[in-house]
């Protein structure tokens, strides 16, 4: 080669510089990154959840359901749902009763028991809940698992060991708010 040539390219040292400046950079940015996907799946549970009670709410309005014949022989009078404490799925039934929180819907009193699971590793965080909308005036009453009246019923979303929560507010006149990035209570 003659000392006219010119060589071209990245020493060894240059390609380790750059290769530990991207692995820094990768170091700081994956938590941001993580906590971006975490609370993105909290926000699709809520967004569940919210949908699924408005869906509810208008089923009972329209009267969904208002012909079938529960197993007691009864006709449904509510669409119902039910919130269990740190479970990652929720159901939603029609009832002819609006008085209790049944340990599990299945039961005399109900029909069409819907299981339906949250996004991701989301739980539940507020207790046993139940919501009942009326057929006959789309009222809604709102019971924890004592089967005591709880308004406005507060439904709580988040990981089972996280401290940031979602959360979806329900009131007695059917009103649903949702606020996100809540502490865990």
């Amino acid at each position: 080669m003659s000392s006219a040539q010119k060589l071209e390219g990245f020493t060894l040292i240059e390609l380790l510089i750059v290769v530990s400046i991207i692995t820094i950079l990768s170091g700081v940015m994956l938590p941001g990154f993580s906590n971006y996907i975490s609370g993105q799946s909290r926000r699709q549970a809520i967004e569940q959840v919210e949908d699924d009670l408005r869906t509810l709410e208008n089923k009972a309005l329209a009267g969904d359901s208002v012909l079938d014949v529960l197993p007691n022989g009864l006709q449904p009078l509510y669409w119902g749902v039910r919130f269990e404490q740190n479970q990652d799925r929720y159901q939603y039934f029609v009832s002819s009763t609006n008085t209790n929180c049944y340990p599990s819907p299945v039961n005399s009193y109900t029909l069409k028991t819907t299981s339906t699971k949250l996004p991701g590793d989301n739980v539940l965080k507020t207790g046993t809940r139940c919501v009942f909308f009326s057929f006959a005036n789309s009222d809604v009453t709102m019971r924890n698992s004592s089967g005591n009246n709880v308004s406005p019923m507060i439904i709580t979303i988040g990981l089972l060991t996280g401290n940031v929560c979602n959360r979806v507010q329900l009131n007695a006149y059917g009103l649903i708010e949702v606020f996100l990035s809540t502490a865990c209570t």
